[in-house]
């Protein structure tokens, strides 16, 4: 998405920048608080970067890192819980400062969800299917009504049994269900 975008020039339209602007981050950039929230690494190869220039566009976006995680990018609209939930606000990088009220932006949402546990080379039996499973069971678990924290837990979970099946999706998987379904 990014390469596309840059190649079509799309980050230099006055859409894009009112967005961006309206993001709040300060003239001193976000180097540190992104790596705070993230890691130096994700930092360093421009991940969470890319993945903010790209909020102009799409409004939430999730990066999967393999063993690393999974990386949320999220433009904060002014009504959104997590600029008041005391838990949510430390990954709540940037607010809007320049009162553009249009752009229907109030800040910058970054958080990085590490796996659970990372599993040995041995353990690990094939990867096919494992977006997909990632994918499946985090839109059931937020259909659900599932909070992020807790969506993003089951499908990395299911994820990982995926990971030790033969089968794209696993059939231990059916056994998550009463855990996405609350």
């Amino acid at each position: 998405l990014h390469t596309h975008a840059t190649s079509h020039s799309l980050f230099s339209t006055p859409s894009w920048f009112r967005v961006i602007d309206a993001l709040g981050i300060p003239s001193s950039g976000l180097r540190v608080p992104l790596t705070l929230a993230t890691t130096p690494a994700l930092v360093d190869a421009g991940i969470p970067q890319m993945a903010i220039k790209l909020l102009p566009f799409v409004p939430t976006l999730l990066v999967k890192l393999g063993s690393a995680g999974v990386l949320v990018v999220r433009r904060l609209a002014p009504d959104a819980p997590e600029l008041h939930a005391d838990a949510e606000r430390r990954h709540v990088l940037s607010r809007n400062a320049n009162g553009d009220g249009g752009a229907l932006v109030d800040g910058l949402y970054v958080r990085l969800f590490a796996t659970e546990r990372v599993l040995g080379g041995e353990e690990v039996v094939s990867v096919n299917g494992i977006g997909d499973t990632f994918a499946g069971v985090l839109a059931a678990g937020l259909v659900a009504g599932r909070g992020l924290e807790d969506a993003v837990a089951l499908a990395q979970r299911a994820a990982g049994l995926s990971l030790k099946s033969v089968e794209a999706v696993s059939s231990e998987v059916g056994g998550l269900r009463g855990l996405v379904q609350g």
